[in-house]
């Protein structure tokens, strides 16, 4: 028999309220009488597992997700929140599997950066295993990010013949050849299978994957991929806490941004590239493949250090070197936007404009860029198209803001050319959002900027100051697909583009708790 529909709306708002104020036993017992009603209702078991899950109460909290996952297997938050309880309770199989499936469906989704996080959280979990090391491989392939592609095909060599799975581990050797004909490590574990084949026509013994060990020298034992640096201010953005659908925000590729190598292996020193060590560049060279990587990190120091100029020469060096790394065209288009220097921005956002990873984000920031340029109308048509690629089906609570804030760039725009109409258009749709999800207090928000358009016509609103007058613009983070798996974000922060991306240390959003963390 179906419950009270009024009932359970009650307890749900009222559960919500609790939660905003971080009371969770009595926003777990609003929870639970909304559950009294509708059984089965995902929201509201989500709510009571992230309730259980800041008390501590990590089997219940578990159980709730779990109850969720039973009739909706696909449903990432709850698989996302299971993971994550699954390695809270040292039950490192199933964690492992979990974060394996959140991968494929974040993948799947198109969401490359969360789908990243969740398969280094499985190699973190299960090293040998070469699955994970194989579909990064992949997903950095198509990144044409060549260096941790060849290292991932590595790990799953080692990874197969510690399987005695001779055939694969061949095939993730010749992979790595194909991109690198020079690699030793591919080469040396190649000549110890043949060798080895020549000497037995079985499996290869245990102790192979040991012997290639020695063989790779930095990869054993080596964390995989840019997840293995520590030391960034981000870094703690891609531990398995923010790929849970709570922390990650809306805004991009933050998961895993700001690194480049690793703690072990922080790549090749730039002054062999060419780079002065004061403010001044140095005659420009090419930049080798092997030297990308450490050529990148040198510029996030540099941008970190305010060397504006230094940092874009660096990427201008890469991208002139033949490597269309996109990462790398980003994060060069927001320091062309940093630096005013508008129409050379706009000429490296567009470029990515058919990229899923990026489309989003640089919609966003060339609305920016256009309007610093004085062309308004273009800057609005740029905001919309970022509106429209919102994935709102992954949105959840603790993204909201940005969401506000992008659909506010959006509305004002309109505004400020007079169409009102539309800028309310843009309202109207978000208060449906909002108010299909039940979060009342942001419901409150949007219907507050709804008056003030109302009660102030349009040409109230000064138009765009020309490029001279027009401050910096502020940055949101990356965009990605706004299926959200950024950090909050700062006013003026540097939006990373990509996992390999500086990124300013994530803060708080004025209004949000940092203890809204997911559900």
């Amino acid at each position: 028999m179906p419950g009270n529909r009024q009932a359970f709306s009650m307890a749900m708002n009222t559960a919500d309220r609790y939660r905003w104020d971080s009371q969770w036993a009595q926003a777990a017992q609003e929870y639970q009488r909304a559950l009294a009603e509708f059984p089965d209702d995902a929201m509201a078991r989500g709510g009571l597992g992230f309730c259980y899950m800041q008390t501590k109460q990590w089997q219940n909290a578990l159980d709730e997700y779990e109850n969720t996952l039973k009739r909706d297997y696909s449903n990432i938050i709850a698989l996302s929140k299971t993971a994550e309880l699954y390695g809270i309770l040292n039950r490192r199989e199933d964690a492992y599997k979990a974060y394996l499936h959140l991968a494929d469906l974040y993948s799947q989704a198109g969401q490359g950066a969360r789908a990243e996080a969740a398969w280094q959280k499985a190699v973190q979990l299960s090293p040998g295993d070469p699955e994970p090391h194989e579909r990064l491989a992949a997903y950095y392939l198509g990144k044409k990010d060549i260096a941790f592609m060849i290292q991932e095909r590595l790990a799953a060599a080692q990874g197969y013949l510690q399987r005695h799975d001779v055939s694969a581990a061949r095939t993730q050797c010749e992979e790595v050849l194909r991109a690198d004909a020079t690699n030793k490590q591919a080469q040396q574990l190649l000549s110890m299978m043949n060798e080895q084949k020549q000497q037995h026509s079985g499996p290869l013994p245990t102790g192979a994957g040991a012997t290639y060990s020695g063989a790779a020298g930095t990869m054993a034992g080596m964390p995989s991929g840019p997840l293995a640096i520590t030391d960034s201010p981000v870094a703690e953005s891609a531990t398995a806490g923010n790929i849970s659908g709570g922390n990650t925000g809306i805004m991009g590729n933050m998961s895993n941004a700001g690194n480049f190598g690793g703690v072990g292996n922080p790549g090749p020193s730039f002054a062999g590239v060419g780079m002065a060590s004061g403010t001044e560049s140095a005659p420009r060279r090419r930049v080798t493949a092997s030297q990308v990587t450490g050529v990148l990190k040198q510029a996030q120091t540099f941008q970190t250090q305010g060397r504006f100029n230094d940092a874009i020469d660096l990427c201008e060096q890469i991208l002139e070197s033949g490597f269309d790394r996109p990462d790398a065209r980003y994060f060069l288009g927001w320091l062309y936007q940093e630096q005013q220097r508008w129409d050379e921005a706009i000429s490296q956002f567009q470029l990515l404009l058919n990229d899923p990873d990026y489309a989003l984000s640089c919609y966003y920031a060339l609305g920016q860029c256009y309007r610093a340029h004085g062309d308004l109308r273009t800057a609005t048509v740029h905001f919309d198209e970022a509106v429209d690629r919102v994935n709102l089906d992954a949105l959840t609570v603790e993204e909201s803001d940005q969401l506000l804030q992008l659909c506010q760039e959006a509305a004002e725009s309109h505004r400020a050319l007079g169409e009102q109409e539309q800028a309310l258009t843009v309202y109207n749709a978000l208060l449906g959002f909002l108010r299909s999800r039940g979060w009342n207090d942001k419901v409150a928000q949007v219907e507050f900027m709804m008056q003030q358009i109302m009660n102030s016509p349009a040409s109230a609103r000064p138009v765009t100051p020309p490029p001279q007058q027009q401050p910096a613009p502020s940055a949101m983070q990356d965009a990605a697909t706004m299926a959200f798996n950024a950090g909050n974000m700062p006013p003026n922060g540097p939006p990373p583009a990509s996992a390999q991306l500086p990124a300013a240390a994530q803060v708080s959003i004025p209004g949000v708790t940092n203890n809204n963390t997911g559900g």
